[in-house]
C-alpha cells in the first residue's frame, strides 16, 4: 500500500515490484497504480520466483510491462531497467505527439465549423436583400411597363440571377468541403432535362449569334434515376462557359452511351464550342478551385473560378469524372462521365413537376387568407405583392410573437413563416402553434422561409411542426406551388 501511495506522489518513470508481498501483492499494487491519473507513463516491472503462465497473464492484465524471474543478476536488472526507461520515454513521446495531433485535429474541425457557420450567416445576410431584388423585379415586370422600363426591370432580374448563381457556387463549394452535400437518387426524364437546359440558354445564344445544337442518340435511355439537379448544374456551368467564350460559331451538346447494364448505365455528356480555346499547359489546372485559364479572363469575361471545380467535385460525388480538350483559336470540349440507374415510366409519372399556377382557388367562395411572418420590410412587401397577385388576402406579422397574437383573433388559411427573426423565431412560433392546436383538433399549414444554407435547416423546420420549406430568394412560382399543394 505504501508503494502505491509513493507512486502517485512521486510519479516515477520505472517501478520494480516484487510479486509476493504482505497485505497487497505486486500484481494488485500495479493495478492500483494504473488506476491513477497519468499513471500510464510509468514502466512497471514485476519480479517473481514463479515462471507460471497464469501469473504472468494476470500481471499483464494488471498493466505490468515486463517481468524478471528470480534469481536475476545485476547485469540483467540494469539491462531491464534501461530498456524500460527507453520504452517509457517512447511511450511519453508517442502520447505527446498523439495529444498534439488530437489538438490540431480539434482546431482544424473548429476552423471548419466556424467557416461553415460564417458562410451560412453570410448567406442569410446576402440572400435576404437578394430576395427583395428578385421578388420586386418579378412584381415590377408584371405591372404593365413600357419598353424601356421593361428592359430595366429585366436587367435588374438578370443581374440578381447572376449574383444568385455566384452565391450558390460558394455555398455548394463550402458544403462539399464540409462533406454536407448529399447526392440524391430520384427518377427523372433525361430528354426533358436537356430540353429545359437548352431552352434556358437559347435566347442568350440567339442574341450572340451563336448556333446552339444538341443531339440525343436513340440508344441512350431517357428514363433514369440519379440526381437531376446536380446533372443540370454541371451542364449549365459547361454551357454558360461555352457561350461566354464563344463570340461566333457553334455550341453543341453531345450525349454518348459508354456502358449499359440491366439496371445501370454510364453516360458521357459533352459541351463543344468554337470559342477562344485554352492553352495545353492550362488544361490540367482548369478543374482546380479558384482557377481560370488566364488571370485576365476574370477581368474580361467575369466569373469566380469556382464553377469547374464544383463540377469536378459533383461528378466525383456522383461516381463519375470530368475532363476537357481544347485547341487555342479553335475551341474547347468539356466532358462529364456519370453513372445512372434505370427508371420506369411509372416512377417518372409519380415525380412529374407541378403545373404552373396563375391564381389559387377560392376557399368556400372567398379569397384564401395568408399570414406572412417576416421581420424584413422589403421581404414583407415582396411576399405580399406576389400573394395578392395570386389571389390571396394577406396579413403581416413582424415576428413569431406577433404572429401568435394575430392567430388568436384572426383566422388564416396558411402561414408563410420566416425562420430567423428577433423576439421569437419561426421555429419556436411553429412549435407553439402546434401545441395550441393539439387540444382543438386543428392544423394550420405552415411553410418555412429561410435564407440559411445549413443543410439541417429543412430538418429543423419539419421537426418544429412546419409542413414545408422554401429557400430564399423565393419566387412567385414557389409560393404558388406551395399554396396549390394545400388549397387544391
Amino acid at each position: 500500500m505504501k508503494a502505491v501511495e509513493l507512486f502517485h506522489q512521486q510519479q516515477p518513470k520505472v517501478v520494480l515490484l516484487d510479486w509476493m508481498m504482505p497485505h497487497l501483492d505486486g500484481i494488485g499494487a500495479a493495478a492500483r497504480m494504473r488506476a491513477g491519473e497519468g499513471s500510464n507513463d510509468a514502466m512497471i516491472i514485476l519480479a517473481t520466483a514463479f515462471d507460471d503462465a497464469s501469473v504472468l497473464a494476470r500481471a499483464l492484465e494488471a498493466g505490468i510491462d515486463d517481468y524478471m524471474i528470480k534469481p536475476y543478476s545485476m547485469p540483467e536488472l540494469r539491462a531491464r531497467l534501461a530498456v524500460a526507461a527507453e520504452r517509457g520515454a517512447l511511450r511519453r513521446r508517442t502520447r505527446d505527439q498523439t495529444e498534439r495531433l488530437d489538438s490540431a485535429r480539434r482546431s482544424a474541425e473548429a476552423v471548419a465549423r466556424s467557416r461553415v457557420e460564417f458562410i451560412a450567416n453570410m448567406s442569410h445576410e446576402i440572400r435576404t436583400p437578394l430576395n427583395g431584388i428578385v421578388g420586386m423585379s418579378e412584381v415590377l415586370m408584371g405591372t404593365g411597363l413600357d419598353g424601356q422600363q421593361q428592359e430595366c426591370a429585366e436587367t435588374i432580374k438578370s443581374c440578381a440571377a447572376s449574383l444568385h448563381v455566384i452565391i450558390n457556387d460558394i455555398l455548394d463549394f463550402t458544403k462539399i468541403d464540409a462533406g454536407k452535400l448529399v447526392i440524391e437518387s430520384v427518377p427523372f426524364d433525361l430528354e426533358a432535362l436537356l430540353r429545359d437546359v437548352i431552352a434556358l440558354f437559347g435566347p442568350r445564344a440567339a442574341e450572340q449569334g451563336v448556333a446552339l445544337e444538341w443531339h440525343l442518340p436513340s440508344v441512350v435511355p431517357v428514363q433514369l434515376r440519379g440526381d437531376p439537379i446536380r446533372l443540370r448544374q454541371i451542364l449549365t456551368n459547361y454551357l454558360g462557359n461555352a457561350l461566354k467564350f464563344t463570340a461566333e460559331g457553334l455550341v453543341r451538346v453531345s450525349i454518348e452511351l459508354e456502358d449499359a447494364g440491366a439496371d445501370r448505365v454510364r453516360l458521357r455528356f459533352g459541351v463543344h464550342d468554337t470559342g477562344i480555346g485554352i492553352a495545353p499547359e492550362k488544361l490540367p489546372k482548369l478543374f482546380e478551385r479558384f482557377t481560370q485559364a488566364e488571370t485576365s479572363t476574370s477581368r474580361f469575361y467575369g466569373g469566380s473560378g469556382l464553377g469547374l471545380a464544383i463540377c469536378k467535385q459533383l461528378a466525383t460525388l456522383m461516381g463519375g469524372d470530368v475532363s476537357a480538350e481544347s485547341v487555342v483559336g479553335r475551341g474547347s470540349a468539356f466532358f462529364a462521365t456519370l453513372p445512372f440507374g434505370r427508371s420506369t415510366a411509372v416512377e417518372l409519372e409519380l415525380c412529374q413537376q407541378p403545373r404552373r399556377v396563375e391564381r389559387v382557388p377560392l376557399i368556400e367562395g372567398r379569397l384564401p387568407r395568408v399570414l406572412v411572418v417576416e421581420d424584413n420590410l422589403v421581404n414583407q412587401r415582396v411576399a405580399a405583392r406576389m400573394l395578392e397577385k395570386l389571389g390571396c388576402e394577406v396579413g403581416i406579422a413582424e415576428n413569431g410573437a406577433e404572429a401568435l397574437a394575430r392567430l388568436e383573433h384572426d383566422p388564416f388559411d396558411l402561414v408563410f413563416m420566416d425562420v430567423q427573426m428577433p423576439i421569437m423565431d419561426g421555429l419556436e412560433a411553429a412549435r407553439r402553434i402546434r401545441i395550441t392546436e393539439a387540444g382543438r383538433g386543428q392544423h394550420l399549414p405552415i411553410i418555412g422561409l429561410t435564407a440559411s444554407s445549413v443543410p439541417s435547416a429543412q430538418v429543423e423546420c419539419m421537426a418544429a411542426g412546419m409542413d414545408g420549406y422554401l429557400s430564399k430568394p423565393v419566387r412567385a412560382k414557389d409560393l404558388a406551388q406551395a399554396l396549390e399543394s394545400h388549397f387544391a
